[in-house]
């Protein structure tokens, strides 16, 4: 029998544009200071690695054979060096040294900055077991998809959602949390996509000028067999454009 998805409510930790400090929700004092130990190493949050280069750019660092994925033509357009793309991730039980034994950790991170302009990210995460990232991350267009798009709208300094990220983050997990079969039957029915479309702004047409991207992770068997073969302290990243292609991906091991 297949065991129900098991995963905790979001919870959120870093800077926002509209605060002076840290935000800390559902976070416990020892939670919070794991992941700011944490975050404070992880210097390349914010820059685009642009695993899709434009023609004529190298690099030098590794990855994973996904320098170029999809067709390139002579009007393609060069990425910007930087863009605000949220990360998408997931960290196998043991990356970082919070929750029990057999608990992963999933969400979403980004480049954020305080009410005064000092830069440090934020963080919305969850605990769950194996089941629930079977169950969520076969969608390219999933709740962390909307979740990453619904940050993105509350770390620009002059949005009209201030102060209501959390209030949001919670009405978006009500649409995606799992449930009876029934429930993902109404899920359907309730076009829970185009309600995240409209409760994180999101237009309808894709922008005109966007990241390039690719349909495909680079890590064979993603999701399934690739973290059902995952070892301790493994942590898998990528963004996602507004079509839900992939425009950057990075895997991580803490020792």
């Amino acid at each position: 029998m297949r065991r129900p998805a098991v995963v905790s409510a979001p919870a959120m930790f870093g800077r926002l544009p509209d605060q002076r400090d840290y935000v800390r929700w559902r976070v416990g004092a020892e939670e919070g200071r794991i992941w700011q130990d944490w975050l404070n190493r992880q210097t390349w949050v914010g820059s685009g690695r642009h695993i899709v280069l434009p023609e004529g750019q190298t690099t030098d660092e590794e990855r994973d054979g996904w320098m170029h994925l999809s067709p390139r033509g002579e009007h393609d357009m060069p990425a910007p060096e930087h863009h605000p793309l949220p990360w998408s991730f997931v960290m196998s039980p043991g990356f970082l040294p919070m929750g029990g034994a057999t608990d992963w950790l999933t969400g979403v991170l980004m480049a954020s900055r305080d009410s005064v302009g000092r830069p440090w990210p934020l963080v919305i995460y969850q605990r769950c077991g194996r089941e629930w990232l079977d169950e969520s991350l076969q969608e390219t267009q999933g709740w962390l998809y909307w979740l990453a798009r619904l940050a993105a709208q509350h770390i620009t300094p002059d949005t009209m959602w201030r102060g209501r990220l959390t209030e949001q983050v919670d009405q978006l997990w009500a649409m995606w949390q799992p449930g009876p079969w029934w429930a993902q039957w109404l899920r359907g029915l309730r076009r829970t996509s185009q309600r995240s479309r409209e409760l994180t702004g999101l237009p309808d047409e894709a922008p005109v000028v966007e990241l390039p991207g690719v349909r495909y992770l680079p890590w064979p068997g993603w999701p399934g067999k690739t973290l059902g073969q995952a070892t301790p302290g493994q942590g898998w990243f990528w963004q996602q454009n507004s079509e839900g292609r992939y425009v950057d991906a990075l895997r991580l091991a803490e020792k």
